[in-house]
């Protein structure tokens, strides 16, 4: 049970870093979190999450694999200013 849990917080992590830089890379839409959203959720229910787990019985979702693939380059290129949208523009992240 508790690994089932570790792997869904780190997830919903690897999921909301994502989420993020596109919705602050859009200026605020919520599109793409949405579809981003959306797709995960359609793709666990249409049955290629339980075939890819019974096949290779991972510890780690396959969705997750996918997203870190994305969210690597998304903090190293985004670094301090992941977490502003483009348009907050004078707004220093590195001072606190």
């Amino acid at each position: 049970w508790i690994l089932g849990e570790a792997a869904f917080c780190s997830y919903t992590i690897v999921l909301s870093i994502v989420s993020a830089y596109c919705f602050n890379l859009t200026g605020g839409s919520v599109c793409p979190a949405s579809f981003i959203h959306g797709g995960t959720n359609a793709w666990s229910k249409i049955g290629a999450m339980a075939a890819a787990y019974n096949a290779t019985h991972w510890p780690i979702d396959l969705r997750e694999v996918v997203l870190l693939v994305f969210m690597v380059p998304i903090l190293i290129f985004a670094g301090p200013r992941l977490g502003l949208r483009p348009d907050a523009d004078g707004i220093d992240p590195t001072s606190a």
